[in-house]
């Protein structure tokens, strides 16, 4: 994979598909990579997700803190970034919780 150090972005091509940046490099262990982009009502669960496994992470707001709060916090799309070293795991993580079979209590259901 190569790395876009504009856009974060982990790509197999040799030209970034967001910016259009060529030459692409070989990620360091220290850069931040791109991982998902989760809306406002997952983003506390995808942070304490990483937090508790020890991974460090950066977010992004796509909206803004004003413009949020203008059309509603539920329009919110927040990206989150982790150094190469971690990727493997954090995709491995956001992959396995996101896939969960929901888990009912049978008398719930009743």
């Amino acid at each position: 994979m190569l790395y876009c150090p504009n856009c974060y972005l982990l790509t197999p091509e040799a030209e970034c598909p967001i910016c259009g940046r060529h030459p692409l490099f070989e990620p360091e262990a220290q850069d931040y990579v791109f991982l998902t982009e989760e809306g406002s009502m997952w983003s506390t669960a995808m942070g304490d997700l990483l937090k508790d496994n020890g991974i460090p992470f950066a977010t992004r707001n796509t909206l803004g803190a004003a413009l949020a709060a203008k059309i509603g916090p539920a329009k919110e799309r927040i990206h989150f970034y982790v150094p190469y070293a971690h990727y493997d795991t954090a995709k491995t993580l956001v992959s396995d919780f996101f896939s969960a079979e929901p888990i009912f209590d049978e008398d719930t259901l009743s």
